[in-house]
């Protein structure tokens, strides 16, 4: 949807709509390894290892003043994205666990987009 100009919608709902989705777009996290053949044979073979996707916790979800986003991994980065597209916040934190004060945002659905590694992750929270 944001690949391409688009006439149905504007940019801006499109990216509301793009970042807020938990299933758009389908990312799978493989890493694909060459296995050195032993036998002689010409075929080669690739193993696909599929690495640990994080577990996250956001809560309370609805939040009124304060969100906590626990996470089983370092947390490198965090945006907060409103449901328009808009950057509400950003920050380095390199830390399994973060204590956001969301009593400045408006009420609303947002996006927290938490970067580890080279992975980013999506969760949605409402704010009361």
């Amino acid at each position: 949807m944001n690949d391409l100009p688009n006439a149905s919608v504007s940019a801006t709902i499109a990216n509301a709509l793009y970042m807020s989705s938990d299933h758009i777009p389908l990312v799978a996290n493989y890493i694909f390894e060459y296995v050195k053949d032993t036998t002689g044979n010409i075929d080669t073979t690739i193993s696909i290892v599929e690495q640990k996707q994080l577990q996250f916790r956001l809560f309370p979800n609805p939040v009124n003043t304060n969100l906590t986003i626990q996470s089983d991994g370092i947390i490198d980065a965090i945006q907060i994205y409103a449901a328009d597209g808009k950057l509400m916040f950003a920050d380095f934190t390199n830390s399994k666990e973060i204590q956001l004060t969301t009593g400045n945002l408006p009420k609303g659905i947002y996006v927290a987009i938490m970067r580890c590694g080279d992975v980013n992750y999506r969760r949605t929270f409402v704010k009361n």
